[in-house]
């Protein structure tokens, strides 16, 4: 079996295989291809130590010189961050604040085909949050892995509220390499029918798609733009911001460096059950010329019986810029999935048709 297994763990092969390729202690329910994971402890850098670290940082002329390469995470923790206690009401984290944590979950990988990565949920990256992981014997191939990962925590320019044992994090495991479907492949899913796109109501072709570096996603006129509060779980998000038509500005809609805001595509999507789609980080194929990063929070979009719809991007001002309906927003590709889906939980946004808040 292990030999001819390959690509994103789905649901089925995550409940085959726990306890041989995998354990995670204590866990939540499975979701169709991840696993959400909560907060324990959270950290801020030692405001002198972490600089001398910095300082030697510099100083290593090679990679296996670095002394983070040479330490444990447990050895860091140790080392170099201070801890930031929880109170009862939790704790705001501003924009473009930086912070590290640790999981409830005990995550363990003996086996070194497989790899891990820990990303933001779908609904607390609408809040801005950012969740990666910062372990690299958890995130790499031809490694073990035993213990509380460590990952980085920021806000992409809102300001929300974090609690001990909010799960704004999500674990996926991966068997021998994520497996890319590239330009032939998915134009053939079109044409067959397995991947669909819809603009304003019409059906997609080949014809239809510009392919660089993945299959292009254009900007619907409905966008949220965040002023200003604290964005809180089960709290009303509405108020926090402003939803503009970009329609109503025919020159484009400004906006300047460092804003928060939330948009669509105004394509519908809907993924074959074998594959989990991916969206790029940033708006243009070319990163210097790019205006803002989007959906680098949280980039995977499941396939059609877990998601159908527009898809919903958070994004932050890379630089002043002017917004406009049907540029550029994002790539689509896709990565096969070692099992199918067949019937599992489906999105809180299956079905949505323009950018929605977080429903968190």
């Amino acid at each position: 079996l292990w030999g001819v297994m390959a690509g994103v763990l789905s649901k089925v092969d995550l409940l085959r295989e726990e306890g041989r390729l995998f354990e995670v202690s204590p866990r939540l329910d499975f979701s169709a291809f991840s696993l959400d994971v909560r907060i324990d402890r959270l950290f801020r850098h030692h405001p002198t130590k972490w600089k001398d670290l910095e300082e030697r940082r510099r100083q290593a002329h090679f990679l296996d010189q670095d002394p983070l390469a040479q330490i444990s995470s447990e050895e860091m923790i140790e080392r170099y961050l201070q801890e930031v206690i929880f109170d009862e009401e939790g704790i705001v984290i501003l924009p473009r604040s930086f912070y590290l944590c640790t999981t409830i979950e005990k995550i363990s990988k003996p086996n070194i085909m497989v790899a891990g990565e820990i990303c933001s949920r779908s609904s607390w990256a609408r809040l801005g949050l950012r969740l990666q992981s910062a372990d690299d014997n958890l995130t790499l191939h031809g490694r073990t892995f035993e213990g509380y990962p460590l990952c980085v925590i920021s806000s992409s320019g809102a300001a929300f509220k974090l609690r001990k044992g909010d799960s704004p994090g999500q674990l996926l495991l991966d068997y021998d390499g994520k497996i890319p479907s590239f330009e032939r492949e998915m134009y053939e899913l079109v044409q067959s029918g397995d991947l669909e796109l819809e603009r304003d109501g019409e059906k997609l072709g080949t014809k239809d798609l510009r392919y660089d570096s993945g299959v292009e996603l254009t900007m619907d006129p409905l966008i949220w733009v965040y002023q200003q509060g604290v964005l809180e779980k089960g709290r009303p998000m509405e108020e926090c911001f402003q939803q503009i038509n970009l329609r109503d500005f025919p020159e484009g809609y400004y906006l300047q460096a460092g804003s928060f805001f939330i948009s669509a595509s105004a394509e519908a999507v809907s993924i074959p059950n074998n594959f989990v789609g991916h969206v790029s980080e940033i708006n243009h194929s070319n990163p210097c010329l790019a205006i803002f990063s989007t959906h680098a929070n949280a980039p995977y979009i499941g396939p059609k019986n877990v998601f159908q719809g527009k898809v919903t991007f958070e994004n932050m001002m890379l630089c002043h810029g002017v917004l406009v309906a049907g540029m550029s927003q994002s790539r689509l590709n896709m990565f096969r999935l070692n099992t199918p889906l067949e019937q599992v939980e489906e999105s809180r946004y299956k079905g949505q048709d323009q950018a929605t808040l977080s429903r968190v």
